[in-house]
C-alpha cells in the first residue's frame, strides 16, 4: 500500500501543470534545462514554459557572440611567381 502510493505520488504523469497524461519512458521526455519529466505533448522547453528557457538562450547568444567577434577575417596572400 506504501509502495504503490510512494510510486503514484513520485510523478508517472506529466509534470506539467494540470496534465494528467503518462510521461515518456526512458529519459525520451526528460528536459535538460530543469531536469524534470514530461509527457509527449510538453517534453520541449517551450511548451511547458521551462523557467531555465530565456537564461540558456542568453548564454548561448553570449557564447556566438563571442565567437564572431574573435574570429578574424584575413585576405589569402597571393605568392608573385
Amino acid at each position: 500500500m506504501i509502495l504503490l502510493y510512494y510510486i503514484e505520488y513520485n510523478m508517472v504523469v506529466c509534470e506539467f501543470l494540470d496534465c494528467k497524461k503518462k510521461k515518456l519512458k526512458y529519459n525520451i521526455g526528460r528536459c535538460n534545462l530543469c531536469e524534470n519529466d514530461f509527457c509527449g505533448k510538453h517534453r520541449l522547453p517551450e511548451t511547458h514554459k521551462c523557467y531555465n528557457l530565456e537564461k540558456e538562450r542568453n548564454k548561448l547568444i553570449e557564447q556566438n557572440r563571442k565567437e564572431l567577434l574573435d574570429t578574424k577575417c584575413t585576405p589569402l596572400k597571393i605568392i608573385k611567381i
